[in-house]
């Protein structure tokens, strides 16, 4: 009996470690074609904003060791260079609004010399509360560190040392390796309040 429950524990065991092996070099290769596939996918993340048609921008062919030392600030971005740099083309009639909604936010850029080629954006009550409204970095110009930067300067314009994020399914990643913590919960109030029979 012992040696029939020592076979069946060690057909087992050899049966367990041959299964995760096999699902470890299964997760391997779905991670290594994933990662083949990223760049593709994600050719115009942006955090916050709708993504670009294809081809509405050139992208630059700079080589990461071509790279100068960048200009990074608060407050300076261009409304033209931002929406050019977003791959945002708003109507005539709206580019009021639209640079009066920018002129409300915290924003900070990153510089090439004289282009534009990050911005992250706070939205914040200047004591309470402070938001990511977006962050873009051109494509050219990603995996850099520019994104982490933007980031970390984005934290420190917070009042409370806070800043809260709400990501897009794409954009997770990004986020999740800077270290951010992951929400319990979000929601989007797109239609007016429903009656409870509580009133």
């Amino acid at each position: 009996m012992l040696k029939f429950l020592g076979v069946v524990f060690v057909g087992g065991a050899a049966a367990g470690l041959a299964g995760l092996a096999l699902g470890a070099a299964a997760g391997r290769l779905w991670e290594h074609i994933h990662r083949l596939r990223r760049p593709a996918q994600q050719d115009e993340a942006i955090v916050g904003l709708p993504r670009a048609a294809k081809g509405t921008r050139t992208p630059l062919s700079i080589p990461p060791e071509a790279l100068p030392p960048l200009r990074f600030g608060v407050g300076d971005v261009d409304v033209n260079a931002y929406l050019a740099l977003a791959g945002l083309s708003p109507r005539a009639d709206d580019l009021a609004r639209v640079s009066a909604a920018v002129e409300k936010t915290i924003n900070i850029g990153a510089w090439n010399g004289d282009r534009l080629v990050g911005v992250a954006r706070i939205l914040t009550d200047g004591y309470f509360f402070a938001a990511l409204s977006d962050i873009v970095v051109h494509s050219a110009y990603r995996q850099r560190g520019i994104g982490r930067e933007l980031m970390n300067r984005a934290l420190g314009c917070t009042p409370a040392g806070v800043l809260y994020i709400v990501a897009r399914d794409h954009s997770a990643g990004f986020f999740h390796a800077l270290g951010c913590e992951r929400g319990s919960a979000g929601f989007t109030m797109q239609a007016l309040a429903k009656t409870t029979a509580a009133g």
